[in-house]
């Protein structure tokens, strides 16, 4: 009994520790079990991220393609745009060519040859009679002309001569008339001197008829300009008669026979007056009136307007600032621009 005692107290001590043991398995086994709980709501909690995430993916997918159609809608847009754009440009060409077109035809063409005019420049100041005083401020009138030629948008080829008798006018004339244009476009006579109604004078007191002049540059004496403009600026008196600026419309004083002293028969030809027939032409300390203006105007509307557009300008000037009126008479068949254009 005692042995068996024993033995039953070493087994209840074995039992205790077992039990002890598996205590502690139970424990260990919670604690695994809380564990797997926390990594479980852990996992949970990663999966709901995970979802967000993913939603948030699909959400910025979803704005990505309305931005892409949104893309491809504002690059649909711009094509037409683009398109608009050429076609109005397109138009604005054409518009462009026929406001060009209307603007210049019928008009001569400029820019076909290396030397666009001619321009040839007599300046008599001096004279050697005694019943013609000098022409006192007009010596400058030379180069204010030449330099307003020479602003023009085209190729000019300028000649001055100053001071010249009968003889050496018409030999400087001729020869210009002999001379071969067949280079050039249109040519350029300015004489600037004392006048009677319809003549020029010469530095020696012999005077010219305009007439005269014009017909040595007719076609069939100058047969290289034939069909081009030929234009003469002449500023001289022609009469001795002052005008009077009317205020309202009135009369010119000017007779119809003393006009056709003017006038030639033969197309392309232009004549500017620095007054009417019959009137007298004033200079200032600074030069010819006429010559001021028309030098100005050639450069400020030469590259942008046509000659009779210019001539307008001139006289509208001339009848504000001096009072008086230069006068035109022309054959010209087209509008004449002095810049390069072909028509």
């Amino acid at each position: 009994l005692q042995t068996q005692n024993t033995q039953l107290k070493d087994d209840m001590q074995d039992l205790q520790i077992y039990n002890t043991q598996l205590q502690d398995d139970m424990k260990d086994l919670q604690n695994h079990n809380t564990s797997l709980v926390r990594k479980n709501q852990a996992l949970q909690k990663n999966q709901t991220t995970l979802e967000y995430n993913m939603q948030a993916l699909e959400n910025k997918n979803i704005q990505l393609k309305y931005g892409m159609q949104d893309l491809r809608n504002h690059n649909t847009r711009l094509k037409n745009n683009i398109q608009a754009l050429q076609n109005n440009n397109t138009q604005l060409r054409d518009d462009m060519q026929t406001l060009h077109n209307s603007l210049h035809y019928p008009s001569y063409p400029i820019g076909r040859l290396n030397v666009n005019a001619s321009v040839l420049i007599i300046n008599n100041t001096k004279f050697s009679t005694q019943d013609m005083d000098a022409r006192t401020g007009a010596e400058g009138d030379t180069q204010k002309l030449t330099q307003a030629f020479r602003s023009l948008p085209v190729k000019t080829d300028v000649k001055a001569h100053q001071n010249l008798d009968l003889s050496e006018m018409l030999a400087v004339l001729r020869a210009e008339a002999n001379r071969d244009h067949s280079d050039e476009d249109f040519f350029i006579c300015c004489i600037m001197t004392h006048g009677s109604q319809g003549k020029v004078y010469a530095a020696n007191g012999f005077g010219v008829d305009i007439l005269d002049i014009l017909s040595c540059f007719k076609g069939k004496r100058c047969r290289s300009l034939m069909g081009k403009p030929k234009l003469f600026f002449i500023q001289a008196c022609q009469g001795d008669k002052e005008q009077v600026v009317e205020r309202t419309s009135g009369n010119s004083d000017a007779s119809p026979s003393a006009i056709f002293a003017y006038l030639t028969t033969e197309a392309d030809f232009f004549l500017a007056l620095a007054t009417v027939p019959g009137y007298v032409a004033y200079r200032q300390n600074d030069g010819a009136d006429f010559v001021n203006v028309l030098a100005n105007v050639l450069k400020d509307r030469g590259s942008s307007q046509d000659l009779m557009s210019m001539m307008a300008i001139v006289g509208d000037r001339m009848n504000e600032k001096y009072k008086y009126s230069p006068f035109c008479c022309t054959t010209l068949r087209r509008k004449l621009f002095f810049y390069r254009h072909l028509v």
